[in-house]
């Protein structure tokens, strides 16, 4: 990656996703459990953010707000300034695990999500085929391919209809360590290809430095954000030099310095 201004800087860009007084709760046993409290947030056009948080506290249930897969909830969630409603094209979102279907190649997975799956569009899936590092497995099967390739996969899949957001829950969680590294060094030459507008959530604040620009530190439940922290970093990032210990530093400090939690529900 070439090195410019840090990426944090927002003269002269839009907010692409504007989040005000956002609240959600559950029915737990009988019991109304607070999970999101008065959540306030702006993300810009072409930014990449982190959210860290333990478990419980709202990260996943805040990004499938985002997404439309949960419509009830209180306060409101807006893209170029229009109400969430629905899922949408607008939007791609990579869980996990890859979730590929099995009886699809690679190729079928990744344009499955088209709404015209004809030959016209195969030279879209030819290009993200080569963006995630695939053309020499389209014709493969989801067993055929390693843990790392299947989320390239899911990826490309979630990238196929140019979302203006790209959601992530956790996507690297369950690689090993170094195809983790891998797919985060990927992940960071698509976001400087096509500057979509990125959220990531993530238990993994080493994670969340080297890939954003700013990284959210989430109270435990009810999860409201804690502190915004600027990663004023060039990419490649260097995960030993000074700089970026000192923000995890600082991070892991915000971290256990936040409210505890009483009681933890896993939502």
């Amino acid at each position: 990656m070439n090195e410019e201004s840090p990426v944090n800087q927002k003269e002269n860009r839009s907010v692409k996703l504007s989040i005000n007084s956002l609240s959600k709760t559950y029915q737990v046993k009988g019991e109304e459990i607070t999970v999101l409290s008065d959540i306030n947030l702006e993300v810009y056009e072409g930014e990449f953010v982190a959210i860290v948080g333990g478990s419980g506290c709202g990260k996943s249930t805040f990004l499938r707000i985002i997404s439309g897969f949960i419509k009830d909830y209180l306060g409101t969630a807006r893209i170029n300034g229009l109400n969430i409603y629905a899922p949408g094209r607008d939007r791609g979102f990579v869980f996990q695990e890859s979730r590929l279907f099995p009886w699809l190649t690679v190729e079928e997975n990744i344009g499955f999500g088209l709404q015209n799956n004809s030959k016209k569009h195969s030279g879209k899936i030819e290009e993200l085929l080569t963006l995630v590092g695939l053309t020499n497995f389209s014709k493969a099967y989801p067993h055929q391919l390693s843990g790392g390739m299947a989320q390239r996969c899911a990826i490309a899949r979630a990238l196929i209809n140019h979302p203006e957001i790209l959601l992530l829950d956790e996507p690297f969680g369950a690689l090993d360590a170094m195809t983790k590294v891998t797919l985060q060094e990927e992940l960071l030459k698509i976001h400087e290809k096509d500057k979509t507008t990125t959220i990531l959530v993530t238990h993994d604040i080493e994670e969340a430095i080297f890939l954003a620009d700013r990284v959210i530190v989430m109270t435990p439940r009810p999860g409201r954000i804690h502190k915004i922290i600027p990663v004023n970093l060039y990419h490649p990032r260097n995960r030993n030099e000074s700089a970026f210990v000192e923000i995890r530093k600082h991070i892991y400090n915000e971290f256990f310095t936040s409210p505890k939690q009483e009681i933890e529900y896993s939502i």
